[in-house]
């Protein structure tokens, strides 16, 4: 779903630069981004029209898994590759987002499998 016509992407890293920032820095940057592109796309003609309740899902890639937290205590659930969850409102379900994020996690032996397949060009 594109959110606005004029905000294409959200950097979080450059690799290039050697810029690759953990969830503390990258939150701010996707959150702010976020909002900006709702705001934007909310005054462009056809941009997302976002309604309560508001719904979110984060799906992970290959290899990365979530850790079963001991309690979710808001509407939503955790999955082994998937997390959704529900928020009264768009900056609520960006705190959700933060703390989702903290449960991701990856194997070890999956982690040389994904750090060999980048190299390779394979990812």
């Amino acid at each position: 779903m594109e959110l606005s016509p004029s905000v294409k992407q959200i950097s979080v890293k450059d690799k290039a630069k050697g810029w690759e920032p953990g969830s503390e820095e990258t939150y701010p940057i996707i959150k702010t981004g976020v909002l900006a592109a709702l705001k934007d796309g909310q005054r462009s003609k056809g941009g997302v029209v976002a309604a309560k309740p508001y719904n979110f899902r984060l799906e992970l890639c290959k290899y990365f898994y979530f850790e079963q937290p001991p309690s979710i205590p808001w509407k939503g659930s955790f999955g082994r590759r998937e997390a959704t969850w529900q928020a009264p409102n768009v900056e609520i379900g960006f705190e959700i987002f933060n703390y989702v994020r903290s449960n991701i996690r990856i194997a070890e032996q999956d982690r040389q499998r994904l750090k060999n397949e980048r190299r390779s060009g394979g990812i």
